[in-house]
């Protein structure tokens, strides 16, 4: 989705995205949330952040690693987090934010979530992802760099979707048709580059939009989804993923002291650019 993502060069202004919030259920009752996460290319507290509320109310992010937490009576409760991450040394924060049932005019309403350079500070980058769909950005997304963890790390071999079919045949006889170009990037295959900007992330794409496959009899899909009453057409980066899993099997098969980073090269230099 490319609404999880905001981004920002912060130098002499402030900056600042609108966030919707998300909703849950807890015994039939529905609630609004908000989870992100705040990452800067520094380990300096070198900003001020805060979220602040449909009527206004601001909460700033702590200096410390300590949790802070903060309410608002009969309306919701939230907590922020900073800590240095212990690879890249960079502060990263965390937002938790749970509305109660009967404050739901609250969440339907956009959240703001400001930064601004304290004076003199050196500009940075700025990254903030919407965390387990609790919510998405309403201003100021970015399409870039969607992708989430283990997928970002150096030595995983990520795998993302291209659209491999668009038009097929279902059960009723009819032809259905998508207006997906060949070859391109699934809109639901997430995007690099990773925040530290290794452009070459997802590794390389395997066919996952559109995909025939077997058909359970307790499958719910739609009428043009069904080819017959075997098989079915879905689409998903979970059908691109095995693609490469079953080659890369058959590679160590047949030489399995490959290591990872040799797999990779061998794979990203048979596949074609797109």
């Amino acid at each position: 989705n490319k609404d999880l993502h905001a981004m920002t060069e912060l130098a002499g202004l402030p900056w600042s995205a609108q966030v919707k919030a998300g909703m849950r259920s807890s015994g039939g009752s529905p609630f609004g949330v908000i989870k992100l996460s705040v990452w800067l290319s520094t380990g300096q507290r070198t900003l001020d952040l805060d979220i602040v509320d449909p009527d206004g109310i601001a909460f700033a992010a702590p200096d410390s690693s300590l949790l802070d937490e903060f309410s608002q009576a009969g309306e919701y409760s939230g907590s922020w987090h900073v800590q240095t991450n212990a690879i890249s040394g960079d502060l990263a924060y965390s937002l938790e934010i749970r509305g109660e049932p009967d404050a739901l005019d609250k969440f339907d309403r956009p959240w703001l979530i400001r930064a601004r350079l304290h004076a003199d500070a050196s500009p940075l980058t700025l990254h903030s992802w919407i965390l387990d769909g609790a919510g998405v950005f309403a201003s100021n997304s970015s399409p870039a760099s969607t992708l989430t963890m283990p997928g970002t790390a150096d030595t995983i071999i990520t795998v993302g979707a291209f659209t491999s079919r668009n038009e097929w045949v279902i059960q009723s006889g009819q032809t259905q048709k998508s207006s997906r170009k060949l070859g391109m990037v699934a809109p639901f295959s997430s995007r690099g580059p990773t925040r530290n900007e290794r452009v070459l992330k997802p590794d390389l794409l395997a066919p996952g939009e559109m995909l025939e496959m077997a058909r359970s009899d307790d499958a719910n899909v739609k009428p043009a989804q069904i080819i017959n009453d075997r098989y079915l057409i879905n689409a998903g980066t979970s059908f691109a993923a095995p693609c490469v899993t079953g080659t890369i099997a058959l590679l160590l098969q047949e030489w399995p002291d490959l290591t990872p980073q040799r797999v990779r090269e061998l794979l990203q230099n048979s596949a074609d650019p797109i």
